[in-house]
């Protein structure tokens, strides 16, 4: 059995897609565009954004792994763009539909041709502006002028809108109240050209500055109750709606008449937050709503009138899309589903399973067919790691699951959720049977099998490790070290000692049978993950806080036999990389590591060396794992679990 942790932001999540019902199913998308020495992607990525293409026959989805173009009139994926900064977190299509635009962290645009997939130019802020310096500057919102020659941008927490030269990368204009005291916090582009928009607000007041593209012209502020959260345009250019609100809990939906400045409606009905929005070209708004209400809800822009709600999604609506005639309506959701639904009926059309953002937790089958995974939601997601198909999604946490492990006969799977569920839950995989459900715990922040499969560790809060009986689900045994929590807890190969540590902590061995604390090893800054050679002599840890190195440890004498640094500074920031999983080969003739800095390594455990750096999305690489014939490694990102060959990266890395 293999078992690691992901980060959380909240993190990452293995995935691919099956043919559930009314799921689509793409048998090749698993082998576009991988990296040198991958053989097979699981997963689509987390969703940023979506849009139709002007000509209706796109769809293009925006995720941690690049940009998804789907057929319309099958659904069915058509092809894959890669970005060369990872995730992309906004899209806009030229009016001819020919261009595709995408943006991403550190204020970086690309445009591509949609047709062949080919980069035409990549441009945005240099790293040393006083905007990117600190800060990723998340580009949100993005069009093309009408004749295509020009694209509008916006960051979120950025101080203005900006207008570049398409052709040669340029920055032509930038529009900024010079009145602002604080970064504003949504944007839109009306189609026509004429009118751009920027939202600000506090817990005070809101407004939405107006700038003429062409003139520079500032020409009104249109007031607001709150922070102004999400703005659109109406397809014809004449309405304006916004999302705003004095809190998170408080928000409404205004609609504005761009040409008279007046503000035409106050549209009310969400029972919760509401996050997104879309505009129709028949005069339709849609809005996606959190906290307590994930329905959509469809306005008549004309009149207020609430016209009918979708329900589905189980979480955060994050994104929403119109087709050109306004017929179908695409939804993406903080639950990991993609929606397509018939605007004129409410019916669900589609359903996406593959799609699954930020992943929490991981785990190998012991025989090395599939995987189980969760992603912050509160679904346990099983795939077959050959194909990276869906096999079964195990239902029941009532809240996101934070863990999860499979017992080394696997037969049984273990699952921790956090508030509001905060159960440990033991699972037949085979079946989907909920077996059973522990509430009487210290909390969770990782779980463990023992090797005769009989035994279930979970670590957590107050330094706690608990042991439970598989079979009955009762209470073993407690142990308490010191420090302020544990994050890590993995048993040795005999299955008589434990191994626990967690940030500000040392790592502690505990002896199963006794209880009794065996050792502890010194982490000055604590660790994220541990593992034991296939020996059990040598103990690996990693991470900490701000530790980008690796320990490799004599179990019985407690030294400090090897630090391996390589891992580098994050992509994302200036801070130090940490180290997120580490993970030995079964012959234990290898050791993987995944870091913040994206990338995944081999190193020899004996010598300390570092064999192969392997870069895939180039985003935090949360887990590593080794198959069970040690053949194959996976290294998991946001929103996507890569497959390497083990032989091949190592005979060309040489």
């Amino acid at each position: 059995m293999k078992h690691f942790r992901f980060l959380t932001a909240i993190h990452l999540s293995a995935c691919v897609c099956f043919l559930l019902s009314g799921c689509t199913q793409d048998r090749d998308y698993t082998q576009w565009e991988l990296p040198e020495g991958a053989k097979l992607r699981v997963g689509k990525g987390g969703i940023e954004d979506l849009k139709f293409s002007p000509d209706g026959e796109l769809l293009a989805v925006a995720t941690s792994v690049g940009i998804w173009l789907y057929d319309t009139e099958t659904y069915s994926a058509r092809s894959l763009i890669t970005a060369d900064k990872g995730k992309v977190t906004a899209i806009a299509f030229s009016a001819d539909s020919r261009r595709l635009a995408g943006g991403s962290g550190h204020y970086t645009l690309s445009v591509w041709a949609v047709r062949s997939g080919k980069l035409l130019k990549t441009f945005g802020l240099e790293k040393s502006h006083p905007e990117v310096v600190g800060g990723l500057m998340r580009v949100v919102s993005m069009a093309f002028s009408p004749d295509g020659r020009s694209l509008m941008s916006f960051a979120r927490d950025g101080y203005a809108l900006r207008v570049w030269d398409v052709q040669t990368g340029d920055l032509l204009k930038t529009f900024r109240d010079p009145g602002a005291v604080a970064p504003a916090n949504s944007a839109a582009f009306s189609p026509d050209g004429q009118t751009l928009a920027l939202g600000r607000g506090d817990w005070q007041f809101g407004y939405v500055d107006l700038w003429n593209p062409e003139t520079g012209e500032h020409r009104d502020i249109l007031g607001a109750p709150g922070t102004v959260v999400s703005m659109v345009f109406s397809p014809d250019s004449q309405a304006l709606a916004a999302v705003t609100g004095y809190d998170y809990d408080d928000r409404d939906l205004y609609v504005w008449d761009v040409h008279t400045e007046k503000r035409t409606h106050r549209l009310i009905g969400h029972t919760g937050s509401i996050y997104t929005l879309a505009f129709s070209a028949n005069g339709l708004i849609v809005t996606g709503g959190s906290k307590g209400d994930t329905t959509l809800r469809m306005w008549d822009a004309r009149t207020g009138d609430l016209l009918k709600t979708f329900k589905g999604h189980t979480d955060l609506v994050r994104a929403l899309a119109f087709s050109p005639n306004g017929d179908t309506l695409a939804s993406a959701s903080s639950d990991n589903t993609l929606r397509i639904w018939d605007a004129e009926t409410g019916h669900e059309k589609k359903v996406f399973m593959e799609h699954i953002g930020w992943g929490v937790d991981v785990a190998l089958s012991p025989d090395g067919e599939w995987l189980a995974s969760v992603s912050g939601d509160d679904k346990i997601r099983l795939w077959d790691r050959h194909t990276g198909h869906l096999l079964r999604v195990l239902t029941g946490h009532t809240g996101p699951i934070i863990a999860v492990a499979i017992s080394s006969d696997g037969r049984t799977l273990a699952s921790s959720g956090r508030f509001p569920d905060k159960t440990l839950r033991l699972w037949n995989p085979e079946t989907g049977e909920l077996l059973k459900t522990v509430s009487d715990h210290k909390g969770i922040n990782a779980l463990a099998f023992s090797p005769d499969a009989q035994t279930l560790a979970s670590a957590g809060r107050e330094a706690t490790v608990q042991l439970w009986n598989v079979e009955t689900g009762g209470l073993l045994k407690t142990f308490t070290g010191n420090g302020r929590e544990f994050k890590t807890v993995v048993f040795s190969p005999d299955g008589q000692r434990l191994a626990s540590g967690g940030w500000l902590s040392e790592i502690h061995l505990w002896d199963i049978q006794t209880g009794s604390l065996l050792n502890t090893f010194p982490e000055k800054y604590g660790t994220e993950v541990l593992t034991f050679s296939p020996d059990g002599q040598h103990l690996a840890s990693g991470g900490g806080i701000q530790d980008p190195t690796i320990r490799l440890w004599n179990v019985r004498t407690r030294e400090k036999r090897f630090t391996l640094i390589g891992h580098a500074k994050s992509r994302h920031s200036h801070h130090t990389s940490e180290v997120y999983s580490v993970a030995f080969s079964p012959d234990g003739n290898l050791l993987a590591s995944g870091g913040m800095d994206g990338t995944a390594r081999l190193w020899d455990p004996t010598t300390g060396r570092g064999l192969v750096t392997l870069t895939a999305n180039k985003s935090s690489v949360s887990v590593v794992a080794f198959s069970s014939d040690g053949r194959t490694l996976a290294s998991g990102e946001s929103g996507a679990v890569f497959l390497w060959d083990v032989d091949t990266v190592l005979r060309r890395h040489k």
